[in-house]
């Protein structure tokens, strides 16, 4: 499979993700929210998609050629980076 081609099937695994458990931004946002109350920290939704990245990391090492890990880790990374440019366009707009 190409590059270009697992990242429009990344594409549509997001895009039924958010129909699925919403807006991304959204979702991050409650997670961190859950986990600063449970952990006793400040957690944001940029860190979410860092732990949940290194989750994704930590099971490739037991299974790289696990694809759907793969796809995982490249969609947090997304989200990740599109809730970045969100507070950042917010602060300026």
């Amino acid at each position: 499979m190409t590059i270009a081609n697992t990242l429009e099937d990344l594409a549509v695994v997001l895009g039924e993700r958010s129909v699925t458990y919403g807006a991304p931004a959204i979702a991050f946002d409650r997670i961190a929210r859950l986990w600063s109350v449970v952990l006793g920290v400040d957690i944001s939704p940029r860190r979410v998609a860092v732990l949940l990245a290194l989750l994704k990391v930590a099971r490739l090492v037991e299974t790289e050629d696990h694809r759907d890990s793969w796809a995982d880790l490249a969609g947090y990374a997304v989200i990740g980076a599109a809730i970045s440019d969100e507070r950042e366009d917010a602060r300026h707009g």
